[in-house]
């Protein structure tokens, strides 16, 4: 465990078994490896004659898998020179697997060529090369394709390594994965191999004849599914939502530190986070330590976020007695919408034993409006449905990675998406339809909302945003740019008369809804700079969250209710802060929310000047479509809006969205729509326009 090989000899010749187990069951090998001390393997293996054969008691305790993922490039070397095989796990996965896994290629190019280094293990039925890609380990890609992995393989849910690569954010991945398929495909002729488990089915139905099968219990889905009409909202109480684990957790500068000693066991420890008062909240339990890419989100309702207080408490992970604590009070939380803090955590004699970092959330209740599900408010509805199930059909169900993970894959699932695989899938419906408008909209200073697509204002003397000036100064600042030339109210304007306003003009919200007839939707993008943008700008000032959001809805509904006697005008929200589609969602229950995001990339053809990229956020939700996804989930949103070019890469995201119940939308240039359409997109933005499949039922 500590490296002494001196004192492992001398033990050894003393007579001590060099096969002894701990109570965790582990052997004198297991500890060495893990530590990567090559003379004490070399002790035990020359002195102890321990036999790199035999196996022990838990099967995930394979001492060349140990090193292989723990990256001891060394210690591989050695038990391959004394004979060590290449062993599958309880899970089916081999040395190669583990390896590629945690990034180490080097031994990945050593086990190039050992037993299963391009098998599918058998929980997920991946090959090595799923694993490097979803963790995006690109050398070890590389290893593995030049030494003839095929890329164009499938697991149980039909998707190819590419789609998860894509799916985590890993984009050059992406495009050596493209690259290696498009090689690989025009030198071989596509064969179709069936897998172990589908070949295991059908021998072991193959004798049975139909009578004798066992019949299906499972109801079919109605044939016309209910709608459900808006979306569960804020009355009284406050939403607050605690994150822990940093915002970008997931790049290398801020990884976690893991103890090797338990790397092949569960997690030792548990924070339990308690809220008081809290309205709907349990207390919250998390695994540690963290994942290097996982973020935990508690969220819970209050009366009053005046009188919260937060507690930590740190456990065994089996036990109840009291290992340390942290606490945070009412006033250290401070005011503002967004706070991030870091707190101490002290032992029962006060002595600091680590840290937590958490950041808050809170949403307010929507107030000065009446807030109503028809009448003169157009409210939408939603449905998911799944087709008839067929023979071929293969239900999944979804599997979420813990946050540590042990040797087994059965916890490095990637599969938290995949709802269920190709030919069931679910489908989800929705009232929009139709063409919308797309227009960003910011903030001024004294909280009027305003249609603006940069985040600098047009002025040559100083950098200010709209956030650092009032109404009257920013229409003051168009007239001078010549940029408010806006027609009556009562003329009749074309849609290219109407998209040419919106793309010059520098007015107020409610003027511009104005000229826009009631019969046309709009598509709203709340604009809101992160502290990034506002470094990287130089601007000033920045609205509170809450009022920002409160803002707009407030020109919403105001003019809806004048507009109500000539139509109900159709109203869609979406943002590229995530936090603003968190609170647009949660503050009324009539309107949509879309989540927009590059998914870490940073596409030509975005929407607008405003859409933000992971160096404007340093956010860990906009660096993956996975995280996309959990933000839509977690906050009951209605849909994505995507990058079409991202989109057209890999087809296959399209449906695994899909099947996550949420509705798809994408941006980028005409020619890109063909193919979104027969992959069943569900909106599409081009030209500042957003128009919506009309698949009703």
């Amino acid at each position: 465990m500590s490296g002494h090989s001196a004192v492992c000899r001398r033990l050894l010749e003393e007579g001590l078994s060099a096969d002894a187990l701990d109570l965790d069951n582990c052997t004198p090998m297991i500890y060495a490896t893990l530590r990567g001390s090559v003379e004490c393997v070399r002790v035990l293996l020359e002195v102890g004659h321990v036999s790199v054969q035999a196996t022990v008691l838990n099967g995930d305790l394979i001492p060349l898998s140990l090193a292989a993922r723990s990256g001891h490039y060394d210690v591989v070397v050695l038990l391959l020179q004394h004979g060590a095989p290449s062993l599958p796990n309880t899970n089916g996965e081999y040395p190669t697997h583990l390896a590629a896994q945690e990034g180490h290629h080097t031994i990945c190019q050593l086990l190039v060529g050992q037993e299963g280094w391009d098998t599918p293990d058998k929980y997920n039925e991946w090959t090595p090369l799923f694993h490097a890609a979803r963790y995006g380990h690109e050398q070890c890609l590389r290893v593995l394709l030049e030494a003839g992995s095929r890329p164009d393989r499938t697991d149980e849910l039909e998707n190819s390594a590419v789609h998860y690569a894509a799916w985590y954010g890993h984009h050059t991945c992406v495009s050596l994965l493209m690259e290696a398929k498009q090689r690989y495909t025009a030198a071989h002729t596509p064969i179709s191999h069936p897998s172990p488990m589908s070949m295991s089915d059908t021998c072991s139905t193959g004798g049975e004849s139909d009578i004798d099968a066992i019949p299906s219990l499972s109801l079919p889905p109605p044939m016309m599914p209910y709608r459900v009409y808006g979306h569960n909202y804020l009355d009284k109480n406050t939403l607050v939502q605690v994150s822990i684990g940093h915002r970008m957790s997931r790049y290398p500068e801020s990884g976690l530190e893991k103890t090797e000693r338990y790397l092949h066991t569960s997690p030792r420890l548990k924070l339990v986070v308690t809220a008081s008062p809290a309205v709907t909240a349990a207390p919250f339990s998390i695994s540690l330590p963290l994942a290097d890419d996982e973020r935990t989100v508690y969220t819970f309702q209050v009366p009053s976020i005046d009188t919260l207080s937060l507690e930590f408490s740190l456990y065994p992970n089996f036990g109840t007695k009291i290992v340390g604590r942290a606490a945070s009070l009412p006033s250290s939380l401070g005011p503002g919408s967004t706070k991030a803090s870091t707190l101490p955590i002290f032992d029962h004699r006060l002595h600091v034993i680590g840290e937590v970092s958490f950041e808050i959330i809170t949403v307010t209740p929507f107030s000065g409006v009446t807030l109503e599900i028809g009448g003169a408010v157009e409210t939408y509805w939603k449905a998911i449905a799944s087709p008839l199930s067929t023979p071929s059909a293969k239900a999944t169900t979804p599997r979420f990675m813990p946050p540590s993970r042990s040797l087994a894959s059965a916890q490095t699932s990637p599969s938290a998406h995949s709802i269920i695989s190709s030919g069931s899938h679910s489908l989800t419906h929705s009232s929009l339809s139709g063409s919308f408008f797309y227009i960003t909209v910011q903030v001024t200073r004294d909280l009027q909302p305003v249609a603006y697509p940069e985040w600098r204002l047009p002025d040559d003397t100083f950098d200010l945003g709209v956030a650092d000036v009032t109404l009257a100064q920013f229409l003051a600042l168009a007239e001078r740019r010549g940029r408010r030339p806006l027609p009556p109210a009562s003329s009749s304007l074309s849609i290219k008369d109407i998209q040419a306003v919106i793309s010059r003009s520098m007015v107020a919200l409610s003027d511009l809804l104005k000229i826009i007839p009631a019969h046309l939707g709009v598509c709203l993008e709340l604009a809101y700079p992160t502290a990034p943008v506002l470094e990287q700008r130089t601007l000033g000032h920045r609205v509170d969250l809450n009022d920002a959001v409160d803002a707009v809805l407030r020109t919403i509904y105001d003019i809806t209710s004048l507009e109500g006697h000539v139509g109900r005008r159709n109203v869609v929200f979406t943002s590229f802060a995530p936090d603003v589609c968190a609170a647009l969602n949660w503050k009324q229950p009539n309107y949509p929310v879309f989540f927009a995001s590059q998914c870490g990339r940073t596409g030509a053809h975005a929407p607008s000047a405003t859409a933000l990229a992971v160096r404007d956020a340093r956010d860990y939700r906009v660096s993956s479509l996975n995280s996309a996804v959990e933000v839509c989930k977690t906050n009951n949103l209605l849909g994505l809006l995507l990058d079409a070019e991202f989109l057209n890469e890999v087809p296959s995201l399209i449906q695994a969205v899909k099947d996550c119940g949420l509705l798809l939308g994408a941006f980028g240039v005409a020619s890109q729509l063909p193919m979104l359409e027969s992959n069943g997109i569900d909106a599409f933005l081009h030209d500042g326009v957003m128009t919506y499949s009309t698949r009703h039922y």
